[in-house]
């Protein structure tokens, strides 16, 4: 059957041929056998193409048979215009003499080779060579399609362990392999749902493995990995990152809403192979597996991605483009959530400021941000602050030298439009003026950057976003390697001074809510004054924070708390009148004061390990615990807070524990409650001003 369509597509190609003879000047009548014959011999001429492109025969006359422009993807054009200059070529050998062959440049396969020869000096230098590689071990000239070896599907046999149940296009992989393997295919709990990648038999495995635990199955889990096979040497595998995490994702939903893998009543083998077909041929996949779910899938061709960054809701989002994309017409090409955010990036709003002004979850800005962040389109600046301190750094001197940055620096540090030209001499000398021991705000005392109608906050801002200037921090690294208290396992040059200042943050927000002004004395943790005898004659324990009132010390937050709300009940009264809801709002404060917080103190984290890593697993692992406790507990008692819509001593607890959440890189978008009351809480002054990158002791 296959030779009878081979045979009916060379036909095909022949009556084309035979027709192009005519146009290019063969004799309409008469001459029907040298015509014939000369249309032949372009048949011959494919052999050079083949040469070439190492293709099939079948494959090239599919190729020329195929009019639609539309239908051929990127590597069959470019194969199709090699055919069609081999053509040209060849018919530049014979029609300045038509059917006279006497010429040495006439004789094969000379036409065909000064035809390829043409095209490959004409044809655009910038998209050959991605699709037909000339030097395969130089990645920026390779499709990443070209990579892909193919897919294969694990699965973990409840009897025998880790099988292969499908592997497309062939056998690629051995019993012998996933025998050595197997803790590779099927890992350990702790990295299920996680990207895993190693390499065998100059092959690289990419997956994401799954475990959905119900007790519908047999061990109360069904496992399975979809691993995506490249190249060893392949410089490309960020490409198919986004891939696997898809067909992952799309195997989960699937089994989890008709249990198909598991009862093996789908066809997956065949949607690997229509997976694998089409990202081979076409560099993408659309399939639909149902009425109700179609898959999208299409490798990254951008080498020079950038890495997703670890985004605070803190930092400063500007974009790298001006004007930037703010217009209307340039806002109806985006979705909904970068149409209501990209207006209000300026490098002055937070992310967090973005998030409350379009009433739109931080968590989901925040994915957001990282996508415009990764596509080059927005720069991530840290908070402007004006107890900061900056200093210049060395691109100062080429900043003085490039019209396009001082025109640029001029327009965007205005602080009115309307004013008149700022001097770029006042501006260069402002930036000089900039010093490690000087805050912003005491530099602005001294020289008043508005006297010259500049902006300080745009100033310093477009500063550390050109690098011409840079923030400083400070990240204490404890001298005594043998000190194994709490604070020096803290001091290892990785974290920033500003979380020291976060102990007392409860005792902040009560106090601020009650209006109570207060004196803060700041107990520098670094230089361990908690455990010098001066304080300790305050508070034995060692511990912060400590509250001295009416001729009385009160240690631990959440007597503190009470006591103030007792002392004080009228201002803001922290615990409700129903002994139901003053029971829950204690309740839900224990949870996280005795049941979260104690497990992830710095403490227990140094105890438990030196590896930085294990002990971010660990606090991760408890705080994730206790959120999933409290959010089905917040399910029955909140409001617009914890306890119905008036602030209690539970929301109290919120705002620092979901702060120390983010730190350890917790999940929040699976606790919405927690997310959307810590959000109205952030929107309170009183929470606000209680924050520790707001306190004096925040930096040195």
């Amino acid at each position: 059957m296959a030779i009878v369509d081979l045979f009916v597509k060379l036909i095909k190609v022949w009556n084309l041929l035979f027709l192009l003879c005519i146009c290019f000047g063969s004799p309409f009548k008469g001459y029907y056998i040298e015509t014939g014959i000369l249309a032949t011999y372009f048949c011959f001429v494919l052999i050079p193409l083949i040469i070439r492109t190492k293709l099939p025969i079948s494959r090239i006359i599919n190729i020329l048979s195929t009019f639609k422009k539309n239908s051929l993807n990127q590597s069959n054009l470019v194969e199709t215009r090699l055919a069609q200059f081999t053509f040209i070529g060849a018919w530049f050998g014979c029609f300045v003499i038509p059917l006279d062959w006497d010429r040495w440049w006439q004789a094969y396969p000379l036409p065909p080779l000064f035809g390829q020869i043409v095209e490959l000096m004409s044809f655009e230098e910038y998209s050959f060579p991605k699709v037909i590689p000339t030097n395969p071990g130089s990645p920026k000239l390779i499709s990443p399609s070209t990579f892909l070896e193919g897919i294969i599907f694990f699965v973990f046999d409840n009897h025998i362990g880790p099988i292969v149940k499908h592997q497309v296009p062939g056998n690629i992989l051995d019993v012998q392999f996933v025998n050595d393997n197997s803790v590779l295919v099927i890992p350990k709990d702790d990295f299920m749902g996680k990207m895993l990648k190693f390499n065998s038999n100059g092959i690289t495995l990419m997956g994401r493995p799954i475990a959905i635990k119900d007790d519908y199955y047999e061990r109360n889990k069904f496992m399975f990995n979809c691993c995506l096979v490249i190249k060893e040497d392949s410089t490309a595998e960020f490409s198919y990152s986004s891939i696997v995490r898809k067909i992952s994702e799309y195997l989960e939903e699937m089994e989890i809403e008709s249990r198909c893998l598991s009862s093996n009543n789908f066809d997956l083998e065949g949607l690997l192979r229509k997976i694998y077909k089409d990202l081979t041929e076409k560099g993408q996949c659309v399939y639909s597996i149902n009425a109700g779910l179609k898959i999208y899938l299409k490798p990254d061709s951008n080498l020079e991605r950038r890495v997703a960054p670890i985004v605070d809701q803190y930092m400063v989002p500007i974009f790298n483009r001006l004007p930037p994309p703010t217009k209307q017409e340039q806002l109806c090409r985006m979705d909904l959530l970068c149409k209501k955010i990209c207006p209000l990036i300026d490098g002055i709003n937070t992310i967090k400021e973005i998030a409350d002004e379009v009433e739109i979850d931080v968590d989901l800005v925040i994915r957001c941000i990282k996508n415009l962040h990764v596509y080059g389109y927005v720069t991530l600046l840290p908070l402007f602050m004006y107890r900061n301190c900056y200093t210049q750094t060395e691109s100062i001197a080429d900043f003085r030298r490039n019209d396009t940055l001082k025109n640029e620096c001029l327009a965007f540090i205005k602080l009115n439009r309307r004013l008149r030209k700022i001097s770029f001499d006042d501006v260069y000398r402002l930036y000089l003026s900039l010093s490690a021991n000087l805050t912003v705000r005491q530099w602005c005392i001294e020289f008043n950057p508005r006297n010259y109608g500049i902006d300080e906050r745009k100033f310093i801002q477009y500063g550390v976003y050109r690098k011409i200037i840079t923030k400083i921090n400070t990240y204490p690294i404890a001298l005594n390697p043998n000190d194994k208290t709490e604070i020096a396992g803290f001091c290892n040059g990785k974290n920033n001074v500003e979380h020291l200042a976060s102990c007392s943050w409860r005792v902040r927000i009560a106090l601020n809510l009650k209006k109570i002004d207060y004196d803060y004395k700041a107990i520098n943790l670094l230089k361990q004054e908690n455990h010098t005898n001066e304080y300790l004659k305050i508070n034995f324990t060692g511990f912060v924070p400590a509250l001295l009132i009416d001729d009385f010390v009160l240690t631990e937050s959440i007597p503190i708390i009470e006591y103030l709300d007792e002392k004080y009940p009228k201002t803001v009264p922290l615990l409700p009148k129903s002994l139901i809801d003053r029971a829950n709002a204690r309740a839900i404060a224990s949870i996280i004061s005795s049941g979260i917080q104690p497990i992830q103190n710095l403490g227990l984290l140094n105890y438990l390990s030196s590896d930085s890593e294990k002990k971010k697993e660990w606090a991760k692992h408890f705080i994730t615990k206790g959120f999933v406790a409290l959010e089905k507990m917040l399910e029955k008692t909140h409001g617009k807070f914890c306890v119905g819509d008036s602030i209690t001593i539970a929301d109290i607890c919120i705002p620092p524990q979901v702060y120390n959440a983010n730190r350890f890189d917790v999940d929040m978008s699976k606790f919405p409650i927690i997310s959307k009351i810590n959000g109205e809480l952030e929107k309170i002054e009183a929470f606000q001003k209680a924050h520790p990158s707001l306190q004096p002791d925040a930096v040195n």
